[in-house]
């Protein structure tokens, strides 16, 4: 690559490490989260071979999924808002929802070689069979 050339992946890739490392220089619990999510969100569109919206809501589904499963019972509102502003608490668990994503991208990665590729986390792609278009009656 042309050592000139901005690269968005390796800039998301800086940007959440430098959030999940200091999250205070963020803002508030809220603005974190978000920041966090939608930089995944991007990264996502990023590598996106079938449409935006399936990156985003993967991402979005995947969040709702992870956050039931470390705290089973959590009502369907911003993590940072459930653990009261705890900015290191709310890092932390962002940070593992984004090594939770890249180990599934390498899952799925392997399981289906020939799906297009959808989200791109730390140079790894997954593998996303598109939607069946529907038909218009």
């Amino acid at each position: 690559m042309d050592s000139n050339r901005f690269d968005v992946a390796d800039f998301i890739g800086k940007r959440l490490d430098e959030m999940a490392k200091y999250p205070k220089l963020w803002g508030s619990a809220e603005a974190f989260e978000f920041q966090f999510l939608q930089l995944l969100e991007i990264q996502a569109i990023r590598d996106n071979r079938t449409s935006t919206e399936n990156g985003i809501r993967w991402i979005q589904r995947q969040y709702v999924s992870f956050v039931n499963s470390i705290r089973p019972g959590t009502p369907p509102q911003p993590l940072s808002f459930i653990l009261k502003d705890d900015l290191a608490a709310l890092a932390d668990i962002l940070s593992k929802f984004r090594n939770h994503l890249t180990g599934q991208a390498r899952d799925r990665s392997s399981a289906s070689p020939q799906a297009p590729k959808i989200l791109g986390l730390d140079g790894v792609a997954t593998s996303h069979q598109p939607p069946k278009a529907s038909k218009a009656a």
